[in-house]
Formats: C-alpha cells, sequence, structure tokens
C-alpha cells in the first residue's frame, strides 16, 4: 500500500511538474511578446526622436532665413535712409542754385544798369540763369524719383519685416513640436523600459517554475525509484528470481564449444525450470532444451543431441558447434509455477578461423603510366572476412588513384607511376582470426627502360640466330672422311665412270720404263698401256701415297676379271715415250685438261680403264662416296674377284 501511494504521490508530483512547466512556458512567450512590444515602442521612440531632430532642423534652417531677410531689410532701410538723405542734399543744392539764380538777378537788375555796356554779359548770365534754373529743375525731379525710390524700399522692407516675422513664429510652431515629440518620445522610451522590466520579472517567474518543476521531477523520481524498491522488496518477500550474466556476446568457432554462462539468485529453495531458446530474425523461436535444474525435460531436437548440458546455475555449455548454432539466446527460469520468471538475452557467433590469404595479379612487372592494373585478394577458408590492403608496411585507403572495392578485395591502381613499385600486402580478419598474406613485390619499368631491354634482347636474339644458321652447314671434307671411312673394309668393285663425282684435276701420266729381269713385263706394260691417273685437289700430304700407289701395279692387275686386257702397242707409235707426270698446285687458275694425253694415232678405245681395283683403293680416301651402287651387286663383285684370280 505503501508504495501504491508513493506512486500516486509521484504521479501527482509529476502532473504538478507538468502544469508548472506549462505555466512557465507560457509566462516565457508572454515575456517574449512583451519584449517584442517593447522593442516596437522603443523603434517608435526612436522614429518620433528622429522626427524631433528634422523639426528641430528645420526651425534652425527657418529662423536662419529669418535672421537673413531681417538683414536685408535692414541693408535696404539703410540704403533708403541713403537715398532720402541724398535727397536732402540735391534739395539744398537747389535751394542754393535758386538763391545763387536769385542772386544773379539782382546782379543782372544792378547790371542792368549797365545794360549797354554789359548788354552782352547779362544775356549770357541770363543764358547761364536759364540754364541753372533747368538744372535745378531736373535736381528737383532727381530727387522726386530718389524720395519716390525710398518709398518703395521703405515698403518693400516693411514686407521682408513681415515675412521674418511670420517665419519667426513658424519656427516658434516647429520647436513646440519638436518639443512635444521629445516628450512622446521620452515617455515611449520609459514605457518601453517598463515593459522591459516586466519581461524580466516575467522570465525571472519562468525560471523559477522551471526550476519548481525540476525540483518536483527529481521528487518524482525519487519517489518512483523508492516506489521501485519497494515493489522489489515486496517481491523478495515472497519469492524473487534475478538472472546475471558475465557477457552479453559469446563468440565461438566452429567445431569447438561455447559456455553460455548466466547465474540467478532466489530466496526460494525450489529448483528452478531452466528453458533456452534461440531466437532468429522473421523466424519462430527454438526451444534449444527445457529443464528442472540440471534434467532435462522431455526430448531434445535432433541437432542438439549429445551437444547439449545444463549447468544447476542455468548456464547453457554448447559442444561441437554449428554454423547453424548463431543467433540470439534468451534463458528462462521460473520458480513456483512460473509465477515469478525472470529472462536474460546472450547473442552467440560461430565463425570459422581464416586460412591465409593470397594475392592474385596479371604480372609482378608492369610498365609505367598503364592503367587499371588490379590485385585481387582471396582465401580459400573463413568467415565473415574483412580485407585491408598495406603498402610498404602502411595502411591503404581510398584516393584518386588507388582504388579499393566495396568489399576491399580488389585494388585497382587507375594509373601506375613509379611510386607504385612497392612491396604489397592484404590482411583477412574476423571476429576469432587474422592473417597476412606473403608480401608481393609490384616492379613497375619505365618505358625508356623497356624500350632499353627490348632492343638488346632482340639484338641478342638475331645474332643468335645468325651464329645457329652459319653453324648448321657442316664441312664437306668431314663428309668426304665419313664416307669414305665407311668404304675402306669393303672389297673393290667396278663403278661406271660416268656414276663416280670427283672432285678432282685429271692430268696424264705415263709409267716410266722398268728394267729388264723381275720388272720387265712391268715395264713393258708401261710402254704399251698408257693410263689417265688422278690426281686429287687435296692436301699435299697424299702425294706420297699416290705415287707409292702408282709404282707398284702388278701385271695381274690389268689382266682381273671384268677389266679390259692391257693394250698392245701401237704400229704407228712404237715404243713412242710418254709424258711424264705433272702435279697442279692448288690454285685458283684453271685446271689441266679433263681427258688424258695420248698420241694421236692411238684410238680412243685404246685407253685403259681407270676404274681398277688398285686404282681406287689407292684414291679411295680421296674421292666422294659412290652413290646408286646396291649392297647386293657389292656383294657379289666383291666375291667374284678372288676367284676370277685363283683360275688365273
Amino acid at each position: 500500500m505503501l508504495s501504491n501511494v508513493l506512486g500516486m504521490l509521484s504521479n501527482v508530483l509529476g502532473m504538478l511538474s507538468n502544469v508548472l512547466g506549462i505555466l512557465s512556458n507560457v509566462l516565457g512567450i508572454l515575456s517574449n511578446v512583451l519584449g517584442i512590444l517593447s522593442n516596437v515602442l522603443g523603434m517608435l521612440c526612436n522614429v518620433l526622436g528622429i522626427l524631433s531632430n528634422v523639426l528641430g532642423m528645420l526651425s534652425n534652417v527657418l529662423g536662419m532665413l529669418c535672421n537673413v531677410l531681417g538683414i536685408l531689410s535692414n541693408v535696404l532701410g539703410m540704403l533708403s535712409n541713403v537715398l532720402g538723405m541724398l535727397s536732402n542734399v540735391l534739395g539744398m543744392l537747389c535751394n542754393v542754385l535758386g538763391m545763387l539764380s536769385n542772386v544773379l538777378g539782382m546782379l543782372s537788375n544792378v547790371l542792368g544798369i549797365l545794360s549797354n555796356v554789359l548788354g552782352i554779359l547779362s544775356n549770357v548770365l541770363g543764358i547761364l540763369s536759364n540754364v541753372l534754373g533747368m538744372l535745378s529743375n531736373v535736381l528737383g525731379m532727381l530727387c522726386n524719383v530718389l524720395g519716390i525710390l525710398s518709398n518703395v524700399l521703405g515698403m518693400l522692407s516693411n514686407v521682408l519685416g513681415m515675412l521674418s516675422n511670420v517665419l519667426g513664429m513658424l519656427c516658434n510652431v516647429l520647436g513646440m513640436l519638436s518639443n512635444v515629440l521629445g516628450m512622446l518620445s521620452n515617455v515611449l522610451g520609459m514605457l518601453c523600459n517598463v515593459l522591459g522590466m516586466l519581461s524580466n520579472v516575467l522570465g525571472m517567474l519562468s525560471n523559477v517554475l522551471g526550476m519548481l518543476s525540476n525540483v518536483l521531477g527529481i521528487l518524482s523520481n525519487v519517489l518512483g525509484i523508492l516506489s521501485n524498491v519497494l515493489g522489489y522488496v515486496h517481491a523478495a518477500s515472497v519469492v524473487g528470481v534475478n538472472i546475471t550474466s558475465q557477457t552479453p556476446l559469446v563468440r565461438g568457432t566452429l567445431g569447438g564449444e561455447a559456455l553460455l554462462s548466466v547465474r540467478y539468485t532466489s530466496s526460494s529453495s525450489d529448483q528452478p525450470v531452466i528453458k533456452w531458446q534461440l531466437k532468429r530474425d522473421k523466424q519462430q523461436p527454438i526451444t534449444v532444451v527445457q529443464s528442472l535444474g540440471t534434467s532435462i525435460i522431455g526430448n531434445l531436437r535432433p541437432e542438439y543431441r549429445d551437444r547439449i548440458l545444463v549447468y544447476e546455475n542455468g548456464t547453457l555449455h554448447l559442444h561441437n558447434l554449428q554454423l547453424s548454432d548463431e543467433g540470439g539466446y534468451e534463458v528462462e527460469i521460473s520458480i513456483t509455477d512460473d509465477a515469478f520468471t525472470a529472462e536474460r538475452n546472450i547473442n552467440l557467433t560461430v565463425d570459422v578461423p581464416l586460412s591465409r590469404p593470397y594475392i592474385q595479379m596479371i604480372a609482378s612487372s608492369v610498365l609505367e603510366l598503364s592503367e587499371l592494373f588490379t590485385l585481387h585478394c582471396s582465401h580459400d577458408n573463413g568467415t565473415k572476412p574483412t580485407y585491408g590492403w598495406l603498402k610498404g608496411g602502411q595502411v591503404l585507403t581510398n584516393d584518386s588513384r588507388l582504388l579499393l572495392s566495396h568489399d576491399q578485395k580488389y585494388l585497382t591502381i587507375a594509373r601506375v607511376l613509379m611510386s607504385d613499385d612497392d612491396i604489397y600486402s592484404c590482411t583477412v580478419e574476423n571476429p576469432i582470426s587474422s592473417m597476412r598474406s606473403v608480401p608481393v613485390k609490384l616492379t613497375v619499368y619505365r618505358r625508356s627502360s623497356l624500350y632499353i631491354i627490348l632492343s638488346t634482347g632482340g639484338i641478342f636474339l638475331l645474332i643468335t640466330l645468325v651464329t645457329v644458321c652459319a653453324c648448321w652447314t657442316p664441312s664437306k671434307k668431314k663428309k668426304r672422311q665419313g664416307a669414305m671411312a665407311a668404304m675402306l673394309p669393303r672389297s673393290p668393285e667396278y663403278v661406271e665412270p660416268g656414276d663416280i663425282r670427283y672432285d678432282v684435276d685429271v692430268v696424264p701420266k705415263t709409267i716410266t720404263h722398268g728394267t729388264h729381269g723381275t720388272h720387265g713385263t712391268l715395264g713393258t706394260l708401261g710402254r704399251r698401256s698408257p693410263m689417265a691417273l688422278y690426281v686429287v685437289n687435296e692436301d699435299e700430304s697424299v702425294e706420297g701415297e699416290d705415287e707409292g700407289s702408282a709404282s707398284s701395279i702388278s701385271p695381274s692387275d690389268f689382266n682381273a676379271p671384268g677389266y679390259p686386257s692391257p693394250i698392245t702397242r701401237s704400229s704407228c707409235s712404237p715404243d713412242a715415250p710418254l709424258r711424264p707426270v705433272h702435279k697442279y698446285p692448288r690454285n685458283p687458275l684453271s685446271s689441266p685438261p679433263a681427258t688424258p694425253l695420248r698420241p694421236p694415232c692411238q684410238p680412243p678405245a685404246s685407253a685403259p680403264s681407270s676404274g681398277s681395283p688398285q686404282h681406287f683403293l689407292s684414291l679411295g680416301r680421296n674421292f666422294s662416296p659412290l652413290m646408286g651402287l646396291p649392297i647386293s651387286r657389292q656383294t657379289k663383285e666383291s666375291t667374284a674377284t678372288p676367284v676370277a684370280s685363283s683360275q688365273e
């Protein structure tokens, strides 16, 4: 009851505080209105003061004009007096001239006596007297004119004096009006000050009411707190449950464990009913577990079996966390048939640890002033990644050239400069882990350096190609040596002269006369069978072999089967000596004739064949390889040669 009474009193004081606040606002508005009215009256007072000053200035101007007109009137009066005095002087002069005329008349009368004598003089004086009279009349008329002018100026002076008096009266009236306006301005200023004082009083009253409203609000809050305390005390006196938790957010790892720690207090000794629920956005709550103390009530859902453990203080322990376990968990602890219930919310996040990120780019080198060069940061495993970039160990942010995507996975260099030649790395992190990639080096080449590299590489490639082409063709000498080395172990064979390609010079050679006895037959053959021998244009080192092989020919070589028999001596040239053999040096001059020289009467058919086996054996190393002969023919001829020799 006391709590309710205090609550009602708190509400009443709150309402009174609100009423006082409203009254304070009304008084503040009234104070503002009076302040505005005071400002308007002050402005009107200023306007009237300005008008009073204008009228005073106009009065002063009219006074100055009146004074000017008075001075002008006085000047005209003085001029009238001067003209009067001049008129009087002229009158006196006229009188003097009249008196002089009378004197002259008297003198004329006196002299009339002497008229005869002075008749002419009298006439002259008479004429002079008439002239002086006329002059006196003119001066009199001038005097009258000046008098009239003096009267006119006097009248004008009187008019100006009257005008000056009228202007003076107007000036006095304007001065009185200026004074009246000044008095009205002073009255309005006093009224403005009164209104300002009233506005200040109302403002002070509004502040007092506001302070009183704040005091009543504080008193209302104190009474509300007191009412809540009394309510808690009253509830605790029956049965109360209070839940506390260490942290409202728990972060877990996939496959790990999470402890949703809570603690409850109650004066009751009964076991509490503990209920944990998983709440997600726009989904119905899922009951995770419900227990009486630590004993689970009912059957668990399949996804939570063997993974749930509830402690006595209400703490929930989850094993083998899954990504589906993430969400907001609400624990509800009640005692004595849900008469008193307490609730607490804890958020659980489940994340996968991040793997090491890596950077992908098209090439590790780029040409200066290239555009839109992109580096891509990616990773294989991990949830909720947040990317970042480092250049030379410094964190990169968006600017005009280095552009980061909205998720910061891509770093794009809009225009590559030499300052971009640096080491780059990317970072990735989530609530439970953080990793950094292996740094990569981006090399930026100047365009001039690239041209030098390309030109140097092109020259090197050209030199390589030229060298390879020059060394590709094998030597002819090596070809001949290889072919002749393959021919040496074979037996001698006969080849048509037209099928053999010789790279030799042909010169005639005769066999010298042999001695009688053992060499008689050879000498006879030498005289009767001149043969054309071939001298090869090769090294001079083979000359000895050629001569030795030529001098070692036996008569049996000419009687071998398959070869023509030795030629008999011709009747037309008995014992005709043959010309000696000459060898020609290797020089660029023309070679000797390709056919051997013989006597004119010797027929061409009697020429010995140059294809004897000994001849081939002696010169075999200097010939080109024999082409076009089948292997079977070579074998047959090589086997037939020794048989024929044995039969002979």
